[in-house]
């Protein structure tokens, strides 16, 4: 359950996608000339055409996520599972490596390699970038920092991005062991998802414009997946809670003696002579 769990927060526009974004239209300037909503018609046709990009990027992304999610699980499927080879924290390169070989050699591994390299970095890259700015919002919000001017903020994102490199660096080498590490962060993302959707209702009906909300058949879709995706991470929440505390194996004792017979009388036995 926790493998399936972790897969479905982070495949296609996982969970930290959907955190992320908000920065991406923040700062690259999103609806910033929409203006304040002064109940014009002005202002309600800028609003729906920046809604309009905003659809058009979720679309976009999820094709593409998704395509490259599938295309990556059938090639290992295709490749791995008919060679026996099982991706473990010991040899993770050395196995994915194979799963181009079969098709250009010693080169494949080769191919693998930059192919690898280019998509970590690029994803440390952007995910330490996003997670800096929530570093610096978090620290606002639970009242650890509070900012006087927007400079004061860039600067703690810049520690941020420092402290959270440094910190991930430490885990991976106490840790070292990748492919758990990569399950424990999605089934933490798995947690988030539930959240996040009871979220996007409170300010769907507590802070949009009704004239901007969508239609009723995707508020019933937002409120079944939040529904969903709450009772699935309580069953997951229950059954580590359950498999923790409440369930105790019983051993079985090492050594089973006879019972001790009760009967203080003899037995006799009676041998028949030839």
């Amino acid at each position: 359950f926790a493998i399936a769990f972790g897969a479905f927060a982070i495949i296609g526009v996982g969970t930290s996608e959907l955190i992320y974004y908000p920065y991406w239209c923040l700062e690259k300037g999103y609806a910033k000339n929409t203006g304040k909503n002064d109940k014009t018609i002005g202002w309600l046709e800028r609003a729906l055409g920046w809604l309009n990009v905003m659809r058009w990027d979720a679309w976009v992304s999820c094709v593409i996520y998704t395509g490259a999610t599938v295309a990556f699980y059938l090639l290992g499927a295709a490749t791995l599972a008919r060679s026996g080879k099982e991706i473990t924290n010991d040899d993770v390169i050395t196995n994915l490596s194979a799963m181009y070989e079969g098709a250009f050699g010693e080169f494949g591994k080769t191919i693998f390699s930059v192919g690898c390299f280019c998509v970590l970095f690029s994803t440390v890259f952007a995910a330490t970038a996003a997670n800096a700015r929530l570093f610096a919002d978090a620290a606002s919000v639970f009242k650890f920092k509070k900012y006087q001017k927007e400079h004061e903020r860039h600067y703690m994102v810049k520690i941020g991005a420092v402290v959270l490199l440094v910190l991930a660096f430490i885990i991976y080498a106490s840790f070292g062991k990748p492919v758990s590490l990569v399950f424990m962060g999605a089934f933490a993302q798995g947690a988030l998802l539930p959240f996040l959707a009871l979220a996007a209702i409170y300010f769907l009906y507590t802070r949009i414009d009704r004239k901007l909300h969508p239609s009723k058949v995707w508020k019933v879709f937002l409120t079944l997946s939040a529904i969903c995706m709450a009772l699935i991470g309580a069953y997951g929440a229950f059954n580590a809670v359950k498999g923790t505390f409440l369930s105790k194996e019983e051993k079985a004792p090492a050594n089973v003696e006879a019972p001790v017979s009760t009967n203080s009388e003899p037995e006799v036995v009676e041998q028949l002579n030839d």
